[in-house]
């Protein structure tokens, strides 16, 4: 994803009891469907704690702050994703936009081949999933 300082990363602090975990990672990646359909939105990912695994942080990429603002906010992709994440408000930490900077690494050749071996798991799970409901027809 090629991001230049007219997009907007919007970060979401979470912080989640370990009892609602499940929910919280469900709910995202049900409402993520709206985020893919939304022509504002230009990429998200959400990472969880590891020293404090009860923090979770939602980076979503808009093509602007207006954008996701006055477009996206105001979109019928809106209400069903809100509805979706909703019961994690309170949850919230920090909810920001930050524009990006001209300074970024390189992506090195072993992220290059954790993607990639990561890739062909989901590659071979679809692939698994996929011959499942084959064999139930």
């Amino acid at each position: 994803m090629q991001i230049d300082r007219e997009h907007s990363g919007e970060i979401i602090r979470y912080k989640i009891p370990q009892e609602k975990q499940n929910g919280f990672e469900e709910a995202y990646t049900n409402a993520s469907a709206y985020l893919e359909a939304s022509p504002f939105c230009l990429g998200y990912n959400i990472i969880h704690g590891k020293e404090e695994p009860n923090h979770y942080i939602v980076i979503i990429y808009w093509t602007s702050m207006e954008d996701h603002l006055s477009g996206f906010r105001k979109s019928a992709d809106f209400i069903p994703f809100f509805n979706l994440v909703k019961p994690f408000f309170n949850d919230i930490e920090e909810m920001k936009h930050y524009e990006p900077t001209t300074i970024r690494g390189k992506e090195k050749a072993i992220f290059k081949a954790l993607k990639k071996v990561q890739m062909n798991k989901i590659i071979k799970k679809l692939n698994i999933f996929h011959h499942g409901l084959i064999l139930v027809q």
